[in-house]
């Protein structure tokens, strides 16, 4: 049992999990040569969803960690961000003792399981 699991309730579990697949959906559809008024939404659509981690979260301070060692790369494309999503995600759950995300090495297998996933926490 991981860190995470023995110090938040259910339903938090299953937002994190929601939250982590949206990361990695938004980071999977991002142009892979962004303008400035994309980069710009790209990071408020960040921000917007980093504000919905819980204050007591562990991910929450593993997010804020993550971002002062660096940031997304948000002008570099989106194959790099979604790289950089999926190495934070890793990142953080090593630290909370889960099992590392990665699940391949092209996007579209990510979101193949990623869909698989979605459809999993609707049933829940």
């Amino acid at each position: 049992m991981s860190l995470l699991t023995k110090i938040q309730s259910p339903q938090t579990i299953k937002l994190l999990r929601a939250m982590w697949a949206d990361l990695h959906t938004f980071a999977a559809n991002y142009p892979e040569h962004p303008n400035r008024a994309e980069v710009s939404g790209a990071q408020l659509w960040l921000d917007a969803w980093a504000s919905q981690f819980p204050k007591d979260c562990p991910c929450r301070q593993g997010w804020v960690e993550a971002l002062s060692v660096c940031g997304p790369p948000m002008r570099q494309g989106g194959h790099r961000l979604f790289c950089w999503t999926l190495a934070v995600h890793d990142r953080i759950n090593a630290k909370l003792g889960k099992p590392i995300f990665w699940v391949g090495s092209t996007q579209h297998l990510l979101l193949a399981d990623l869909q698989t996933l979605q459809i999993t926490l609707d049933k829940e």
